[in-house]
Formats: C-alpha cells, sequence, structure tokens
C-alpha cells in the first residue's frame, strides 16, 4: 500500500485530523500513522509542527455551549465515515438539570442519513474541568458516550434530563431510563413502557444482575423474565457498551431466533432519536451502526455444544439452559467467549433433580461459580393469588402444576424428581377396584393398545359405568404381549375387541399402522390415536385427575400396571411406560363407550343441538377447513414442540378439535407449552397471541 506522503502526495487535512485523534486518544505514533496512511517518519515530523501539536491538543472545530442548527439547504454530500461527530453533556447542571457543554460536528455530516452523534454524558463533579478544556479548544478526556443519529439531535436537544439519565454511571439509573422507553405488549395486547409494569420477580432480577453481573434462574412459567432479558440484553448493546456483541442462545435456533426478533421488535419502538442505522439482518444477526470503530451486534445461536460460537461476547443469554440437549458440554463451550467485561443471564424451568443445572445451581448458591442464583417463583405477579394456584393444580393436576408453578427451587428440582402419580393415589385406586372380568351383557368398554416393535405391546380394558352408577371407570383386563410378531398382536387386538363391546383405540405412530390396515374390525369401531408431546401430557393430566377425584380404579392383580404408574417420572426417557401409554390412549377416549345396560345416556348437548330450531346443521358441525376459501390447509398453523420435547413440529387447527376446556386444538397444545413457528400465520387469521399464551380474535 502506497502512503499519502509516499510518492510527493500532499497528507489531507482529514489524515493529520485522523492521526491526531489516535495520539489524543493515547495511541501510539505507530497506531496513528496506520490510521492515517501516512509513514511513521510523517507523523515524527508533524509532531514537531506547532500546528499539529494543537490539533492534539483540541480542535478548530471544538466550539462551546449546543450545536448550530441543521441547515439542510446546502448540499455538502456524505461526510467522512471515519470522522467523529462528539458532544459534550453536562448533567446536574443549568435549568433543566442538564446542559450542553460543547460539541465538534464535522460541516459535512449534518447531509450524511447516517451520521452518528457520540453524547458524552459528564457527571456533576466533572463538568467544571471538561467545560474548561472545551473553552480552552482542547479535548477533554476519552469517556463513555451514547451514539445517536445526527438527523435526530432537535429531538435530543429536547429531551438532554432523558439521556443524561441513560447515560448515566450509575447503571441502576441508566437501566431504569431505559425501561422507560422500551416497549412491550402485555397480556391484554395493549402497549406498555415496561418500567411501569415490572413485577416484583423481575425487579429482584434485575437488581441481582446490576450488581453481580452474572445471574442464573430457576423460575416458575409465565412470571416475565425472558422479556426482561431481552430488554436488559438490548440496553447492553444500545447503551451500556461499546463495540458490543451481544449472545442469545436458546435450545432450539428458532427459540433463539425468536429472541432476536424481540430485540428487533423493542429497538424499533424506540424514540426516534434513539433507533440507530440498522447495518446488518439476517435471522441470526443484528448489526447497527454506532459511528467511527463501533458496531453494536446481536447474534443467536442453537444451544448446542457445537455451536460456531467463535467470538467473544460482552453479555450473554442463555435461555431454557436444562431443556438443552447436553447442558454440561454446551456450558464448557459458551463459558470461554464471555469477555472479562462481559455480564450473562441464564434463565430456566427445571427439567430434572440431580442433573448439572441443579448441580450448578447449588454450587451458585455455595458461591463456587461467577454466577448469583436467584429464583421466581409463581405467585411473583400481582394477579396471581394462593386460590390462583390451587385452581391450577386442580386443573392440571398436582404433579404438573408443582413442575410448572413452584413456590421455591426447592419445590421445582424435588417435584421434578419424585413420581408422576402419588402413591397414596394408587393405593387409593386399588380400594373396589373390580377384578379382572368378563363382558357383561349391556356394558361398553374400550380396549387400548400401545404398540411395541422392539418393546411390549400393551392393552388395557377399561369398562365404562352404567347410567344408574357412579360415574367410575374400572380397569378389568390388561394384557402384555412380549417378542410376538405382527399376526399374533393383530390377533389378540381382533380377539380382545370381540370379547368386549365398544370401540377399539390405537396408537397409529410407528407400526400402529399397517397392523391398523390389517385388522378386521368396523371402521366405526376403530379409533386412531396419534400420539404427540401435547397429547401424552394431556393424557398424563387425565389419569392424574381422575386418581385425585377417585374415578378411575385398577385392581392389585395388574400388578405390572401398577408398577409403571408408581415409577412413571418427568423425563421418562428410559422408564418403561407401555402400560402407562396404554391407560391414558383408553382414559383419553373414555368418552367414546357408554354403556347401554339401561337404554343408554342421554347426550344433552347433542339432544339440544338435534332440537334445536334452525333448518340446517349447527355450524360447529362443519369442518371449517372444508367449508372456508383459502383451501384444505387454511387454519392450521405451525407449531414447535415444547422445551424438552423429542417431537417435530406439528400443524393445529386454529379453528376447531378443541379440547381440555379449550375452544381450538391450537389453544389446547399454546397451554401445554407449543410455541407458534410463524407469527405471520396468525396474523392471516386475524388472531393475537398474548404473553400468556392466550389468542384474541382481531376485527380485519
Amino acid at each position: 500500500m502506497v502512503s499519502a506522503d509516499s510518492g510527493g502526495m500532499a497528507a489531507t487535512p482529514h489524515q493529520r485530523r485522523k492521526a491526531a485523534e489516535v495520539l489524543r486518544a493515547g495511541g501510539t505514533q505507530e497506531e496513528a500513522a496506520k490510521a492515517a496512511n501516512v509513514s511513521l517518519s510523517t507523523i515524527k515530523r508533524w509532531l514537531k509542527e506547532p500546528e499539529f501539536q494543537a490539533m492534539v491538543r483540541g480542535s478548530p472545530g471544538l466550539r462551546a455551549g449546543a450545536p448550530p442548527t441543521i441547515d439542510r439547504s446546502r448540499n455538502r454530500g456524505v461526510s467522512e465515515q471515519d470522522e467523529r461527530a462528539r458532544m459534550w453533556v453536562g448533567s446536574g447542571c443549568g435549568e433543566t438539570g442538564s446542559e450542553v457543554l460543547g460539541s465538534e460536528i464535522p460541516a459535512d455530516a449534518f447531509d450524511d442519513p447516517a451520521a452518528i452523534l457520540h453524547v458524552h454524558v459528564v457527571p456533576r463533579d466533572a463538568v467544571g474541568g471538561v467545560a474548561a478544556s472545551i473553552a480552552a479548544g482542547e479535548y477533554p478526556d476519552e469517556s463513555p458516550y451514547i451514539p445517536v443519529p445526527l438527523a435526530g439531535l432537535g429531538e435530543l436537544l429536547e429531551k438532554l434530563p432523558l439521556v443524561c439519565r441513560l447515560g448515566s454511571r450509575d447503571q441502576r439509573e441508566s437501566l431504569m431510563a431505559w425501561l422507560e422507553v422500551w416497549s412491550l405488549i402485555d397480556e391484554a395486547g395493549r402497549t406498555q413502557k415496561l418500567a411501569e409494569v415490572l413485577w416484583d420477580g423481575q425487579r429482584r432480577f434485575l437488581e441481582a444482575l446490576l450488581e453481580h453481573g452474572h445471574v442464573l434462574s430457576v423460575k416458575s412459567r409465565k412470571v416475565g423474565l425472558s422479556t426482561l432479558v431481552c430488554a436488559h440484553a438490548a440496553w447492553t448493546a444500545r447503551i451500556r457498551d461499546m463495540n458490543a456483541s451481544v449472545h442469545l442462545l436458546s435450545y432450539r435456533a428458532d427459540a433463539a431466533q425468536e429472541l432476536l426478533r424481540s430485540l428487533r421488535r423493542g429497538l424499533d419502538g424506540l424514540p426516534p432519536f434513539l433507533r440507530l442505522p440498522l447495518e446488518r439482518e439476517t435471522s441470526t444477526v443484528l448489526t447497527y451502526a454506532a459511528g467511527p470503530s463501533d458496531t453494536r451486534s446481536m447474534k443467536a445461536f442453537p444451544a448446542t455444544p457445537n455451536s460456531a460460537i467463535e467470538t467473544t461476547t460482552s453479555h450473554l443469554v442463555l435461555d431454557e439452559w436444562a431443556h438443552t440437549f447436553d447442558p454440561e458440554a454446551l456450558w464448557a463451550a459458551i463459558e470461554p467467549t464471555l469477555a472479562p467485561r462481559a455480564t450473562s443471564a441464564l434463565i430456566t424451568t427445571v427439567r430434572g433433580a440431580e442433573d448439572f443445572v441443579h448441580e450448578y445451581y447449588r454450587r451458585s448458591e455455595a458461591g463456587e461459580t461467577r454466577h448469583t442464583p436467584v429464583f421466581v417463583g409463581a405467585l411473583e405477579r400481582p394477579d396471581r393469588s394462593a386460590e390462583w394456584l390451587e385452581q391450577k393444580r386442580r386443573q392440571e393436576g398436582k404433579v404438573r402444576a408443582l413442575r410448572n408453578y413452584p413456590l421455591s427451587a426447592e419445590e421445582a428440582f424435588t417435584s421434578a424428581n419424585e413420581p408422576y402419580f402419588a402413591a397414596e393415589l394408587l393405593e387409593a385406586a386399588q380400594q373396589n377396584a373390580l377384578p379382572r372380568s368378563p363382558a357383561r351383557r349391556g356394558d361398553r368398554y374400550v380396549k387400548a393398545w400401545d404398540l411395541g416393535r422392539m418393546d411390549a405391546s400393551v392393552c388395557v380394558v377399561l369398562r365404562a359405568p352404567s347410567r344408574e352408577e357412579a360415574p367410575v371407570w374400572h380397569v378389568v383386563d390388561y394384557a402384555r404381549l412380549v417378542g410376538e410378531n405382527f399376526p399374533a398382536i393383530q390377533s389378540e387386538i381382533e380377539n380382545a375387541h370381540a370379547a368386549y363391546p365398544g370401540p377399539t383405540v390405537i396408537e397409529a405412530n410407528s407400526i400402529g399402522q399397517p397392523i391398523i390396515q390389517n385388522l378386521r374390525l368396523p371402521a366405526d369401531e376403530l379409533i386412531e390415536h396419534t400420539t404427540t408431546q401435547a397429547s401424552k401430557r394431556a393424557m398424563l393430566t387425565e389419569i392424574e385427575i381422575l386418581l385425585q377425584e377417585g374415578t378411575l380404579k385398577i385392581h392389585s392383580e395388574y400388578s405390572q400396571l401398577l408398577t409403571e404408574l408408581r415409577n412413571y417420572r418427568l423425563p421418562d426417557v428410559s422408564i418403561p411406560q407401555d402400560s402407562v401409554m396404554a391407560l391414558g390412549f383408553a382414559v383419553s377416549n373414555r368418552h367414546q363407550a357408554s354403556s347401554s345396560a339401561t337404554g343408554g345416556r342421554i347426550l344433552v348437548d347433542l339432544m339440544r343441538k338435534l332440537n334445536g330450531r334452525t333448518r340446517t346443521p349447527p355450524t360447529s358441525w362443519l369442518d371449517q377447513q372444508k367449508i372456508t376459501t383459502d383451501g384444505p390447509w387454511f387454519g392450521l398453523v405451525r407449531l414447535n414442540p415444547p422445551p424438552g420435547s423429542d417431537c417435530t413440529s406439528y400443524q393445529a387447527d386454529a379453528l376447531a378439535y378443541g379440547r381440555d376446556g379449550y375452544a381450538t386444538e391450537l389453544e389446547a397444545m399454546l397451554a401445554e407449552g407449543w410455541t407458534v413457528a410463524d407469527p405471520t400465520a396468525l396474523d392471516r387469521l386475524q388472531l393475537r397471541l398474548h404473553d400468556d399464551g392466550t389468542l384474541e380474535q382481531i376485527s380485519s
């Protein structure tokens, strides 16, 4: 490379200013020569000149007071991109508590739409020294700054008190000012500033993060920490750190990308004078221009040990750490990327007791890690109470509610390792249970099969109560086939169907479909059950609720079934569960079998529909996917499985097929932890998804 002065060319004023700026900031002569693209001997020669010495101390463009009014009538072209525009604002002085002490803005910068102004907020005790330096035409010492678009200078001057708080050396004051301008959509669909709606648990988390820099939070569901860590991460990138590099990790790539999209939405919602120019945007990267030699980047990564995280980070967000594939290997991969100045926020719900995250949390409590442990419980929201929690436990079952809404870290980890079905409930289920018995005339049954290729195939026969009986469901037969081939399994299914009147339920996943195709059963008496993570959770909850109500009875002779129920835990990897699944299929489909011993039972809802005064079928009977004008796929929304799930994505119906008290299949699955893969799909259906997982129909 040929320098400007090596071939007899004179150095430009810009080169001299650039070299002076590097030297003024404490750089070496070699660094100044490189920045100005001149030789080292040229720098040494310039330093002997009084004019250049004065330039190192100050600048002719440095002036006291507020900068001049922007004049866009002159066309000066684009400013030099590596030339800084700067302004010093005194905090705690002037009539409004803030005052512009001086500025240096290159004249042509006003015509550059991408020009950035570095605003240095000067603490009260340093105002006198900075003002004196500016008056003498000398640069104040280098200090932190807030980059803002020069195009927003007018709005900035009107909001100097806010700018001074954002640039405060007190990080708590700076962050609270940031939360006053950070917008979110609350659960009622209203746009609010986060500072106005902070909950107690969120405040405790923030205090720990500000005081200690590294926080690990084990939490209940829906306590606002994901919203909070996004706002805090944006603050570190936009306000706190020069050349910030924020890393966002979650248990799935799309979940990490959703965190990045949340940051983008929040940054777009800032006042115009705080919106930096966007340099680069992909599904995994956001980069903003913050002036010469300063960029602010945010990157999303899937939380896997082999994620290509090569650069260091100034702030790390790790979401749902316990639900990543290998939390220990992941931490070993990402901990070295934390720069010395870095901070980190690790948030997670519990997956299992005695796993690596549990061990790390206990070590953090003992002060053996860099992280401060913070637990945020289920009731640390103003709209929750003990009565709300009790209702949740009735709705979801005690075990699931304890896992989702714990009141302490100990409760969270303990419940993760407890059997799913309480021993006392299983003991009660055996009292007054019917023994193995053949079909009785007039009774109806549901037979449910969990089919296995390498493991066992299991059948559970559930007897439906008659109209005169209490609504109690009895297991009256059980079969477990090990090592049988397909024809033998098919024969047993047909024999059981013939022995007990009522429908037969067969899991359609895996080997179920080829067996179903060969069965010689009436089509209207065969139910194909497709298992998803959501349906599995729903049927486990149904079993638990029936056990709590005392309406499910299992005789002690079914020892294998009772043993599997006693030993069942979540996560259920490597746990024998064929009998539990077969019982779940039966319980989920139990209403398909109703006793006819006394002439059947009246289905009141159906009777009302049949005797309505309309001349057409009730609209709820119609397949809404077929009567739409957008084709057979209209109304389907692709969902991603919940944390820790081994399921693939699923197309949920947003128009029909409701269950568990929810109007649609989509709402039911969202309540179980599934997430929408593409939020624009909801826009096409005129639906709005709130933070609590509920859906709202919006007008077109």
